[in-house]
């Protein structure tokens, strides 16, 4: 990785840390229950002031064998600029107990910051608050891989519905 990258990368994600206000409250998850990993298909081509994406997740728990997957919407208010290809991401999930969560637990809205480019291949910083009840959170970045030539900064929200 070059210092350019490096630095690039650094400065997306003191943008998002700004547009969040920060990573954790207090009361913040501390079990580290697993690995929620979504791809976008498709490609994009434009100028957006809004961008609604549909994904699929699995999430593949630390306590059990038994992957869950998900449906996923992505909604970003804000603007992107660019030719997007296929995209990656994945975040840890955490909890604030220590044990093996229910099915469908990360089902909900989570929200925070985003912030990504890309030249080639490229990165993207996305920041999200704790999910609905609390009890669950994606920590707190995901790092983003993408195809493409893009620009993007935002308020990102990303719901997730447990697919039978």
């Amino acid at each position: 990785m070059t210092v350019r990258r490096i630095r690039s990368t650094g400065i997306l994600c003191s943008v998002a840390l700004a547009l969040t206000g920060g990573l954790k409250d207090a009361e913040a998850a501390d079990y580290d229950v697993g690995v929620l990993k979504c791809r976008f298909n498709g490609s994009d081509a434009a100028i957006h002031f809004g961008a609604k994406r549909r994904l699929n997740c699995t999430f593949f728990p630390r306590y059990s064998r038994r992957k869950e997957r998900y449906h996923g919407v992505i909604e970003k208010y804000g603007i992107e600029v660019g030719i997007i290809g296929k995209r990656a991401m994945s975040w840890r999930v955490t909890s604030s107990e220590r044990k093996r969560l229910q099915r469908g637990a990360l089902t909900g809205a989570y929200h925070g910051a985003t912030a990504e480019a890309s030249l080639g291949k490229g990165f993207a910083a996305n920041l999200l608050a704790s999910g609905p009840d609390k009890s669950v959170e994606l920590q707190p970045v995901a790092f983003q891989s993408q195809d493409g030539l893009n620009v993007a900064a935002g308020y990102l929200v990303l719901t997730l519905k447990r697919r039978n």
